[in-house]
């Protein structure tokens, strides 16, 4: 499967990170979006890196209130 998540639409992954609770695969994993030493990050990021795990549940799809993930079939997986 191929998992996308467009943080544009995403409603912020500190506020929701809904995705990362509810995907049985732990596809999803929460990092900083800009590291600097020695100071905390302000702003975080949902990024599929392990969607080679995805089981094509669609939990992710339905529980995201910005409508920000997408998952689609591999080339490899559709042949």
């Amino acid at each position: 499967m191929k998992v996308t998540v467009d943080m544009d639409r995403c409603v912020g992954a500190m506020e929701c990170a809904k995705c990362l609770n509810i995907c049985p695969s732990t596809v999803f994993a929460m990092y900083p979006k800009e590291v600097k030493m020695f100071e905390p990050s302000e702003e975080w990021e949902i990024i599929p890196e392990l969607d080679m795990l995805c089981v094509g549940c669609m939990k992710c799809v339905e529980i995201c209130p910005g409508n920000a993930i997408e998952v689609q079939e591999s080339e490899v997986e559709a042949k």
